[in-house]
């Protein structure tokens, strides 16, 4: 299964292993890269159906819709 890694910047490998850690995906998944400068910090994950966003833009839309402006 594909894993793919959006974030602000280049991950290097060790960055890389401690998200799958954090998330429990295997270290061996197939890994895709995407830079957007537009999640101004942070990063999503897509992993199958599995999806997390943690960007300060996604953060930053939670608090919108939580506020209701």
């Amino acid at each position: 299964m594909k894993l793919i890694i959006t974030s602000t910047y280049d991950l290097n490998t060790e960055e890389i292993q401690a998200i799958c850690g954090k998330l429990g995906i295997p270290l061996d998944a197939s890994v895709e890269q995407k830079m957007n400068p537009q999640l101004i910090a942070g990063y999503t994950v897509e992993y199958g159906s599995y999806y997390v966003d943690n960007s300060l833009k996604g953060k930053l839309q939670e608090i919108t819709e939580s506020l209701h402006l």
